[in-house]
């Protein structure tokens, strides 16, 4: 009995992440003197058909940017 409910509390909290689970940032306020303005990122990434990298070039390393790293290296930080 006890398995059960162990198992069935870990099945609810996965299958809960996946409602919390988002692709996007969600609609930045930017607060300016002339009125508010609102960044929908939905509305760019699915509307505009944007990728990540096309705005968020930084985060994400293209193959020819990755740099092969030795362990003694990461370890100098």
């Amino acid at each position: 009995m006890k398995i059960i409910t162990v198992v069935g509390i870990c099945l609810a909290l996965l299958l809960s992440s996946f409602a919390y689970a988002k692709v996007g940032g969600g609609d930045i306020l930017f607060k300016v003197k002339n009125g508010n303005v609102t960044f929908s990122h939905d509305s760019h990434v699915q509307s505009a058909g944007l990728a990540c990298r096309q705005c968020h070039d930084k985060p994400y390393l293209s193959v020819a940017q990755h740099k092969k790293v030795s362990m003694k290296e990461m370890e100098k930080g």
